[in-house]
């Protein structure tokens, strides 16, 4: 992270590039989030349910020229929700599993770009990511137990019904990647953008309308 942090850094302060106008700029983005989920993960006997989370996201930059710029950032993932259900005659067995986590982003990096002083451009974005998720879990079971075989013992039959639920956190670094299409007009602009973030072992990713505004 130091690194990566040191050669942006350097590449920023070494460029000699002429100075234009518009060199700073600010975008917000708002879009849906596909959340990353492994085929191996869902257990085929189970009934799978996922609810993804609508995202935004707010970017600040600097132009060193009109093909590249260096850019940080914020983006609220939202929250997703994944549930688990189970049931099985033959076992007596219900299983109920909800899982909700939420993503937030801190990130810093390059955007490299064709000419963006025409009308029309694109843009590939990549660069350093802290991500931070919360998770919530909650599971509810029922279990019908036997009724007793042997006369006189003592009752077992009938549903039992219990449940666990907690809650943690993880964080950590990794990078991310997208790619955007824009058209300008005076100082503003607005694009379309697609961004995939690596986050604790899953990829998901933001399919978003971005409006920008270059001073």
């Amino acid at each position: 992270m130091k690194k990566t942090i040191l050669f942006l850094f350097t590449l920023f302060v070494t460029s000699n590039t002429i100075a234009q106008e518009n060199n700073y700029y600010l975008r917000i983005s708002y879009g849906s989030v596909d959340t990353d989920i492994e085929a191996q993960e869902i257990i085929d006997s189970y009934r799978f349910s996922l609810s993804d989370s609508e995202d935004w996201s707010f970017s600040a930059g600097y132009r060193i020229n009109r093909f590249l710029a260096l850019e940080g950032g914020f983006s609220d993932l939202g929250k997703s929700s994944e549930m688990y259900h189970y049931s099985s005659t033959d076992t007596n067995f219900s299983i109920t599993e909800n899982l909700n986590s939420e993503i937030k982003l801190k990130t810093l990096g390059l955007s490299i770009s064709t000419d963006t002083k025409k009308a029309l451009y694109t843009v590939l974005r990549f660069g350093y990511q802290r991500w931070d998720v919360k998770y919530k879990f909650k599971g509810e079971y029922l279990e019908y137990l036997a009724a007793p075989t042997v006369i006189g013992a003592p009752g077992t039959g009938g549903p039992v019904e219990y449940s666990e639920s907690s809650k943690w956190r993880n964080d950590g670094y990794d990078w991310y990647y997208g790619i955007a299409a824009g058209w300008n007009y005076q100082n503003w602009a607005i694009s379309l953008e697609h961004t995939i973030y690596n986050v604790d072992n899953e990829t998901p990713s933001f399919s978003a309308l971005a409006l920008s505004y270059n001073f």
